[in-house]
Parts: C-alpha cells; structure tokens; sequence
C-alpha cells in the first residue's frame, strides 16, 4: 500500500535524520515513490509523518450520531471520535509519532490543526440538530442554538483532550471503555 510505504518512510527518516533534514523528496525517493505521488497522497510532510488524511463525516458516523440525541453529550462526543478516527488511521506505530510529535513541535500544531477541522465538522452536525438536542438538554430559554452547539462541541473537545493525556489509543479505538469513565468524570465535575 502506497501509502503505508510514504508514512512508514516519513516516519523512519525523521528519526533518523531529524525533521528538518528530511525533505518531500527524501521520504519519496525512501518509499520508492514520486514526489508527485507523494503529493496525492499526503499534503504535507507533517501529514506524512502523522499519518493524516483529511476527516470526514461519514453517513455512518452521523446516523449513529442521530441515534444518540437524547443524550447530546455522548451523541456530540462520540460523532467528534469518529471523525478523528477517519483522518488518522490506526496504526501500529502510535507511541512513535506520539514521541515524534513530543519532539517537533510542528507536528504538534500540525495535529492540533488536524484536530480543529474535525471540531469544525463536528460543529456543522451538531448545529443542524440542535432542534433535536435541545430536548436532551437543560438549558436556559435565552439561549441560541449557535451557543448551545459551540458550546456543546467545546465540552467534547475537551474530553478529547482528557482522553489523549491519558491514553491516544482510547480516541483511536471505538470500543475504548475509557470513553464512558470520562463523560461519567466530566458529568459528575459539572
């Protein structure tokens, strides 16, 4: 699989070599490709040595988003997994970008960018059914539906962020029961 054979070149390059000395060219010529093709599978370097691929919303993650309105914050939190988990693929090699992204830190705004768009995309389904989750929540009557989203995908986003100091692997496998002890921690603090 191509590319696999970018990513993994990306990835042993810079550890070898450092990020700054591992070019586009280098990781293509590594993984025995074209820079051309390099680029039609990865927009960037980063991209490459994360393993990124742009997020999407899937239709499955969203109807089972929309099975879950009843409760917002589980229905919001799980839908923002899933379109995580569409733009970075598991991986074998978690801990080694993990280090990789602890010491370079571009590749840490990198994933911080790649995690915004996913929020955003979060944000658009979250958005168009707040008629519906607003049944599921307890909110003052002034509240705007815009508010109520933004801060609905906020929440989410941040027990994201608790799960990934914990454990990356909890974001990317979808039966991780950490999932369920952090909505119940978040719940509770609230």
């Amino acid at each position: 699989m191509t590319w696999l054979a970018i990513h993994e070149a990306a990835v042993h390059l810079i550890v070898e070599q450092g990020f700054a000395a591992s070019t586009v060219e280098a990781i293509a010529e590594a993984a025995g490709v074209s820079r051309r093709t390099f680029f039609n599978y990865f927009p960037s370097k980063e991209d490459a040595v994360l393993g990124l691929v742009t997020p999407a919303c899937s239709d499955q993650a969203v109807a089972a988003f929309e099975q879950q309105l009843e409760d917002p914050l589980r229905a919001t939190t799980t839908l923002l997994m899933a379109v995580i988990r569409s733009g970075w693929p598991k991986l074998s090699g978690d801990l080694r970008r993990q280090e990789l992204v602890d010491a370079n830190p571009v590749l840490l705004e990198r994933s911080r960018q790649h995690f915004q768009v996913a929020a955003d995309l979060t944000l658009e389904q979250v958005l168009a059914r707040m008629p519906e989750l607003r049944d599921g929540l307890d909110l003052p009557r002034a509240t705007r539906d815009a508010d109520a989203a933004h801060a609905l995908v906020a929440l989410s986003v941040s027990v994201l962020r608790y799960l990934l100091t914990r454990d990356l692997k909890s974001i990317l496998d979808p039966e991780s029961p950490v999932v369920d002890d952090a909505l119940t921690l978040f719940r509770a603090l609230l």
